[in-house]
């Protein structure tokens, strides 16, 4: 008999609204059906993306049960929850996937070391 997936489900609002809450579950919910995900924990991050503290107490309990293999998945919002910079989303990223974690965004898709360049590619514009 297979075991259901396990899930963790980050949240992120910058103003803690619960509107933006039900609408991230609500995208969500899809992804959840899709690949038959058992959600084991949700984590409602809010504040302004200049307070950094904010995601580093979510992310220290993201990465506890990443070490216990609690989950299989995380769920967020987007890749930008994991730091301010390329090199701290990458070592964020690796550190999920060593532990067993597949990291799936709203915003970029399924998220792996290999595709982070693709992804951050992205999120440059071109201005003339």
């Amino acid at each position: 008999m297979q075991t259901q997936k396990r899930a963790i489900l980050l949240l992120r609002s910058e103003t803690g609204n619960p509107k933006d809450f039900m609408q991230q579950r609500k995208s969500f919910s899809k992804i959840l059906e899709k690949l038959e995900l058992y959600v084991i924990k949700t984590i409602e991050s809010y504040g302004k993306s200049e307070t950094y503290s904010v995601y580093s107490i979510a992310l220290s309990s993201i990465r506890r049960h990443a070490i216990w293999r609690d989950y299989e998945y995380l769920l967020i919002p987007t890749i930008n929850i994991f730091g301010r910079t390329p090199i701290e989303i990458t070592e964020e990223i690796k550190f999920l996937e060593n532990n067993g974690v597949k990291v799936i965004s709203l915003s970029e898709g399924e998220i792996s070391v290999e595709n982070l360049p693709l992804v951050f590619r992205r999120q440059f514009k071109v201005i003339k």
